[in-house]
């Protein structure tokens, strides 16, 4: 009987995880926003598991062109 366990799951995972002028919680899962030097990304962690933020599916891009503006500020937007 062989014991192991495989934690391949962790190779995509970021390393450092940057601090940024907002946090947010949607859905469980840990939004941060307004990173220094990487301000039109919105970082998003694997649902409730707030340390596991992909560096292949775990950041939101607006193109800067497009909104000409910086993340300051996130909040959850509900309709009614």
């Amino acid at each position: 009987m062989e014991l192991s366990a495989s934690a391949d799951y962790l190779f995509d995972n970021r390393g450092l995880i940057p601090a940024g002028v907002c946090i947010a919680d949607y859905n469980g899962r840990l939004c941060i926003a307004g990173i220094n030097g990487d301000e039109h990304s919105v970082y998003v962690s694997k649902p409730y598991d707030p340390e596991q933020v992909s560096t292949v599916s775990g950041t939101i891009i607006v193109d800067p062109f497009e909104s000409g503006a910086v993340y300051e500020t996130c909040f959850i937007l509900e309709m009614f």
